[in-house]
C-alpha cells in the first residue's frame, strides 16, 4: 500500500471516530435535558413535603390543608406519569418515583384519597397503581436515541 492509501484509511477511521463521538455527545445532551426537566418535579415534590411538615408542626392541624397537600401530591404523580408516557422522564428516574408512588399511595390517608376518586380522575395514576407497569410505549432504539434509558422498571 502506498502512503496515500494509508492516509485515506486513517482519515476514514478518524471520521468514524468523530461521528461516533458526536452521536454520543448528542445522546448525552438529551439525557441532561431530561435530568433538568426532572429536577423541576423533584423541587415541586419537596415543596409539597415541606408544606406538609409545616402544617403538621402546628398545634391545630386542619384537615383541609392536609387534603390539599394529598391532592397536590396525587396530581404531581399523575403529571409525572403523563410525562413518562410522552417520553420526557428517564427510566432511572421513573424507577425511583414509581417506588415512592406505590409506597405513598398504599398508606393512609393517601389510600383513602385514591379510593374516593372517580374513574375519570387521575387515570394514569389509577392505572399505574393497579398494573405497576411503565406507561411508556416506545421501542428500545427510540428510548436509547432520546436518552431516557433502555430498560424500564422491573416490578
Amino acid at each position: 500500500m502506498s502512503g496515500w492509501e494509508w492516509a485515506q484509511i486513517i482519515a476514514n477511521l478518524a471520521t468514524v471516530i468523530a461521528v461516533t463521538f458526536a452521536i454520543i455527545q448528542l445522546i448525552g445532551a438529551r439525557a441532561a435535558k431530561h435530568r433538568d426537566f426532572e429536577n423541576l418535579y423533584v423541587q415541586r415534590f419537596w415543596a409539597l413535603m415541606d408544606n406538609s411538615q409545616r402544617s403538621q408542626r402546628g398545634l391545630v392541624k386542619t384537615l383541609r390543608g392536609e387534603d390539599r397537600t394529598i391532592r397536590s401530591y396525587l396530581e404531581l404523580c399523575e403529571d409525572e406519569l403523563d410525562l413518562r408516557r410522552n417520553g420526557f422522564i428517564s427510566t432511572k428516574t421513573l424507577s425511583m418515583w414509581a417506588d415512592g408512588m406505590i409506597k405513598q399511595c398504599s398508606q393512609s390517608p393517601y389510600k383513602e384519597a385514591m379510593k374516593s376518586l372517580g374513574p375519570s380522575e387521575l387515570p394514569a395514576l389509577q392505572l399505574f397503581l393497579l398494573t405497576q407497569k411503565d406507561p411508556l410505549k416506545m421501542s428500545w432504539i427510540r428510548k436509547w436515541w432520546t436518552g431516557i434509558g433502555i430498560r424500564g422498571p422491573r416490578r
